[in-house]
């Protein structure tokens, strides 16, 4: 347990920031944010017709946000909150990913800290992070790839270049 503690302290302590600030902010409340209510509209017909339907407004192809939510709903109930924390959650998994890679390139744990602290607290990313917004979830996206194709290039691992391809 204390070399796992010793291991990860850097990204424990961002996930303790982090976390404070969301307390701070208070995402809880069912309403949207934003755009939030054309991705809950098109996420909503999804969730009664099993069918992707984008509607007039949302021009993106989102089908992975889509499924993100779709998750998360059926999990715990169809809510701008819940949608809100699914993308919280989505940006912490980039996060811990954005760590892990910059500790590869640098192997500078401080350094990957003061990544994760700089993408997360922009303030596009912090703003859109606490909404039903595509694009925290496609930032999440880009940083698995990336994390994935230097895995590939680096160690020529098959399952690493199936996971690039798939997200």
């Amino acid at each position: 347990m204390k070399s796992f503690l010793q291991r990860h302290k850097f990204f424990i302590l961002f996930t303790v920031i982090f976390c404070i600030a969301e307390l701070l902010v208070d995402p809880r409340g069912n309403f949207p944010l934003n755009d939030d209510w054309a991705y809950g509209q098109t996420l909503l017909f999804y969730c009664r017709t099993d069918q992707m339907f984008l509607g007039n407004f949302p021009a993106m192809t989102m089908a992975t946000h889509i499924l993100w939510g779709y998750l998360f709903t059926k999990m715990f109930g169809l809510s701008f909150f819940v949608l809100r924390c699914s993308t919280l959650i989505a940006t912490l998994i980039g996060m811990a990913f954005l760590y892990k890679l910059v500790v590869r390139i640098s192997r500078n744990q401080a350094l990957a800290l003061l990544c994760c602290l700089t993408l997360a607290f922009n303030p596009m990313v912090f703003n859109l992070s606490n909404s039903f917004m595509t694009d925290a979830n496609f930032n999440t996206l880009v940083i698995l790839c990336s994390y994935f194709i230097y895995d590939f290039i680096q160690s020529r691992n098959v399952v690493s270049y199936l996971l690039l391809v798939f997200f």
